[in-house]
């Protein structure tokens, strides 16, 4: 209801003034932001925030404030977020801004990731995510380290949203050439039909030459 509405939003509110973050940062992206709940380990030594929003953060903002808060807790706590947003955000804004922190994250979890998944092109349709390769053995290296597992697992735990995610091969650069000179062809052919043109044009309507007066007539 509405009190449990102001509670958490009290929550975060408290949480941001706790951890220092600067009311400019507060205003400006964390103005719907609530705090759902707080879960702790056994230990107690680590914490998960769990938190709510309406509108995207850009992940450059949401890294530096969780890190703000991380750094906050340090000393008794190790930190981790939910951010799960409403549905008016949609998958393929959410899925484009933090599919960086994902690349950060996969790092972490798995050696060796940046040749690979350096060129990929991602796309999502009804929860549907769509990693596109752009050459073969990028896309069997992903295969065999079963990325779409770590995607899933990614946007789950960390977003709250759930996919099906298929790992495709995409045109070869072979062909993306190909198409590009095709264009290009396409293009000057269209420029020199044109120029033509208006040279006829030209011509038709250029008065005649003096010489030519008589044998126009023939």
């Amino acid at each position: 209801g509405m009190a449990d509405g102001k509670d958490k939003r009290s929550r975060f509110e408290l949480l941001m003034q706790t951890a220092n973050i600067s009311l400019d940062i507060m205003d400006a992206y964390f103005s719907d932001g609530m705090l759902e709940r707080v879960e702790t380990s056994r230990s107690n030594r680590e914490w998960t925030f769990v938190l709510s929003k309406d509108t995207l953060v850009p992940q450059e903002v949401f890294l530096q404030f969780s890190r703000l808060i991380q750094n906050h807790f340090a000393h008794i706590a190790k930190v981790r977020f939910v951010l799960l947003y409403g549905p008016q955000v949609e998958d393929e804004p959410l899925v484009r801004e933090y599919w960086p922190l994902f690349v950060e994250w996969l790092q972490r979890e798995m050696v060796s990731v940046n040749g690979w998944l350096s060129t990929v092109q991602i796309e999502v349709a009804e929860k549907t995510l769509y990693v596109t390769f752009r050459d073969k053995v990028s896309l069997e290296m992903a295969r065999k380290k079963r990325l779409d597992q770590f995607v899933q697992r990614f946007f789950e735990q960390f977003l709250g949203r759930t996919y099906q995610v298929r790992l495709e091969m995409g045109e070869t650069s072979e062909e993306e050439y190909e198409r590009f000179m095709e264009k290009i062809a396409q293009e000057e052919l269209a420029a020199a039909k044109e120029l033509l043109e208006a040279n006829e044009m030209a011509k038709e309507h250029a008065e005649p030459a003096p010489g030519e007066i008589g044998r126009a007539h023939v």
